[in-house]
């Protein structure tokens, strides 16, 4: 048993190490995305981003690669599709719109499936203006 996860933890090491390699030269190679498969909710903290992946050997969640708790790599368990929060301030800057860089990894690197999305959390325009307005007839200036 402890064979079987060493060997399957190596398998996933490598397909990472070869999706970070990939994700410099993406560029054309990224696909369509049906529609469905990533979905995602809004706070006002963080973004929970949902991803239902085809069959595949792991799937990764990436908004930035070089922050370890803004990137998830889960291995692939159709029961419970992969969620992972996303926090504005630790990994967008706190900017609400951003780009999810989402993976489906074969076993090997040639079957490795990237898929670009973008999170759009910006409140509409009127609510900031339903927020900032203020009723100035009932302030008391003494």
């Amino acid at each position: 048993h402890k064979m079987k996860v060493y060997i399957e933890r190596t398998l996933l090491t490598l397909a990472l190490l070869f999706a970070y390699s990939d994700a410099l030269y993406l560029g054309d190679f990224l696909i369509e995305l049906e529609q469905g498969r990533f979905t995602y909710e809004c706070s006002f903290d963080f973004a929970t981003l949902h991803f239902k992946p085809d069959t595949s050997y792991a799937v990764g969640i990436i908004v930035d690669k070089n922050k370890p708790e803004c990137r998830k790599y889960f291995k692939n368990n159709s029961y419970h599709p992969p969620a992972f929060e996303v926090n504005f301030s630790n990994c967008t800057s706190g900017v609400k719109i951003f780009d999810v860089l989402l993976v489906e990894f074969g076993v090997f690197e040639k079957i490795n499936i990237y898929y670009q999305k973008q999170v759009d959390c910006q409140p509409p325009k009127e609510q900031f203006e339903m927020i900032n307005e203020v009723d100035l007839s009932k302030v008391k200036i003494e």
